[in-house]
C-alpha cells in the first residue's frame, strides 16, 4: 500500500447537470475512469473498481461542497441528501439540493457558469509506468478514503494549484522505489501561484485539515 495522501485532488470530465426546479438536485461525475490527467511532473489516472471498497465502507461519510470548501457544504452521506455510486463511466455522484446555499450552486450550474467535478481523497493504491521519453504514468487502483467532492469552477487549476507540492513528493517517492529509468524527460517547474492564490489554497487546506483530524470523521 503507497504511503498516505493528504489532499490529494483529481480531475473529471463532469458531465454535470442541474435537475428541474421540482426536485432540485445535481448529477455529476468527480472522476471518469481510464481518463489521463496531469498531476505536475507526471500523468495519473483512475481505473474501475478503485472506489469499490470506500463505497462498502459503512463508515464513510462523504460531504458534497463548492470548491473544496467545507464552509460551502450542501450535501452529506450521513444525512441522506448524497448519493454515490461507480458505474462504467467512473464515480457518479447525485446531491439533493435542500437549502439555500445548495440553491444558489445549482442555479449557477443551470446556468453552465460552473461546470466542472473533482474530489478529494487519500491512502491510495497504485502502480507506476515509465514509457521512454515520455511523462512517468500513474495508474490508481484503489481509493482508501473518500473525504469530499462537488463543483468546481476550474478544476484543471485547482489540481495544478493545490497539489504542487505533494506531485513532486509523490513522484520522488516512485522513483525512489522503481529506480529512474533511463530517457525520461526533465520537466520544468510548474509555475509559481500569486499570493493571493495561496492565502486561498492553504485557507482551503486549513479547513479540510480541521475536517480530517476530526474525532467525528
Amino acid at each position: 500500500m503507497d504511503k498516505k495522501e493528504f489532499l490529494t485532488i483529481g480531475l473529471a470530465d463532469a458531465e454535470l447537470r442541474a435537475t428541474d426546479d421540482e426536485k432540485p438536485m445535481l448529477v455529476g461525475y468527480a472522476s471518469r475512469f481510464n481518463t489521463w490527467y496531469p498531476v505536475g511532473d507526471f500523468l495519473e489516472r483512475i481505473v474501475p473498481g478503485a472506489f469499490d471498497a470506500v463505497l462498502l465502507d459503512t463508515e464513510s461519510d462523504v460531504v458534497a461542497s463548492m470548491n473544496h470548501n467545507f464552509d460551502l457544504a450542501f450535501a452529506r452521506q450521513s444525512a441522506g441528501t448524497l448519493r454515490l455510486k461507480s458505474n462504467s463511466i467512473g464515480l457518479q455522484y447525485e446531491a439533493d439540493i435542500t437549502d439555500a446555499g445548495g440553491r444558489l450552486v445549482w442555479e449557477k450550474i443551470k446556468a453552465r457558469t460552473i461546470q466542472g467535478s473533482s474530489f478529494m481523497f487519500s491512502d491510495a493504491s497504485s502502480s507506476w509506468e515509465w514509457p521512454q521519453n515520455e511523462l512517468p504514468r500513474r495508474t490508481i487502483t484503489r481509493v482508501g478514503k473518500l473525504y469530499e467532492l462537488g463543483p468546481v469552477v476550474w478544476p484543471a487549476n485547482a489540481q495544478a494549484t493545490v497539489q504542487a507540492r505533494r506531485c513532486a513528493e509523490i513522484l520522488a517517492e516512485a522513483r525512489a522505489r522503481y529506480g529512474q529509468p533511463p530517457g525520461i524527460l526533465s520537466i520544468p517547474e510548474a509555475e509559481l501561484a500569486t499570493d493571493a492564490e495561496v492565502t486561498a489554497i492553504w485557507s482551503t487546506i486549513d479547513s479540510i485539515r480541521e475536517y480530517v483530524e476530526s474525532p467525528d470523521v
